[in-house]
């Protein structure tokens, strides 16, 4: 009868002769199986799970194990442990702006009239203009200006007739025009094309309007010859059609200017 003599190395093969335990864990054989004594942060039957498996780099960090614990690398901007301070800790916007994290930094969203990287830029407008929104309104007080000489004047002051655009300017216009009691100019036109009218620096067409209707129903061409915007006096500061060579004040246009 053969028998087998087993050598000593073949004695020695245990279960944990693999070395099965990873990150530095302790490998106990138990019968035919074994079990891993892991290191503090690191779990699971072979040690697998790290202490970046929690994902604890926030703001795509990148996490790396370092003995029982871990080390974020951040994002540009990006600090703290675990990468939990934002490009927007500091509060870099100003003036109330509103500060948005982003990849590799942040973005600030101005309240109206600031502008800026970080809404540092303030509003103004010239001496003798009126700001409203994002722009400054110049009320004339000159009395004997056509609408031709009104235009030119507004562009040779880096502006231009007004043109209102939104409810809000037609309001603040209007309320304007009102407390000075005259009538003036605007920046519309249907020199062009009769009825269609336009705004003739920006070249828009109308997209709010303010006719008068109460008493006349404007714009009414009447005579044939009114192609030129104004907030009447006479019709409750609304607007009308009149002729472009009649003398009345006028309101200039602007951007506001930031310091």
């Amino acid at each position: 009868m053969l028998q087998h003599f087993f050598s000593k190395s073949e004695h020695s093969i245990t279960p944990c002769h693999s070395s099965p335990c990873l990150n530095g864990g302790k490998c106990t054989p138990t019968g035919s199986s074994f079990v891993c004594s892991c290191p503090n942060g690191y779990f699971g039957n072979q040690c697998i799970g790290t202490p970046c498996n929690s994902s604890p780099c926030l703001n795509r960090g990148t996490c790396k194990p370092s003995g029982s614990s871990f080390v974020c690398s951040c994002s540009t901007g990006y600090s703290g442990k675990q990468c939990q301070i934002t490009p927007c800790h500091s509060s870099p916007c100003l003036n109330g702006g509103r500060c948005t994290p982003t990849k590799t930094g942040f973005v600030c969203s101005c309240k109206t009239g600031y502008n800026g990287k970080r809404c540092q830029g303030r509003p103004s407008c010239p001496s003798g203009w009126k700001m409203n929104e994002n722009s400054c309104y110049f009320f004339s007080s000159i009395e004997s200006a056509n609408w031709n000489y009104a235009k030119s004047y507004c562009q040779r002051r880096s502006s231009m007739l007004a043109e209102v655009t939104t409810t809000s300017e037609m309001t603040f216009l209007w309320t304007n025009a009102k407390k000075h009691g005259k009538t003036f100019w605007l920046g519309g036109s249907d020199l062009a094309i009769e009825g269609v009218w336009v705004w003739t620096t920006s070249g828009q067409g109308f997209t709010v309007t303010d006719w008068h209707t109460r008493t006349i129903r404007e714009s009414n061409n009447q005579d044939g010859n009114e192609n030129c915007l104004t907030i009447h006096k006479e019709l409750d500061f609304e607007w009308n059609d009149d002729k472009c060579s009649n003398d009345y004040r006028f309101i200039c246009e602007k951007p506001l200017v930031y310091s």
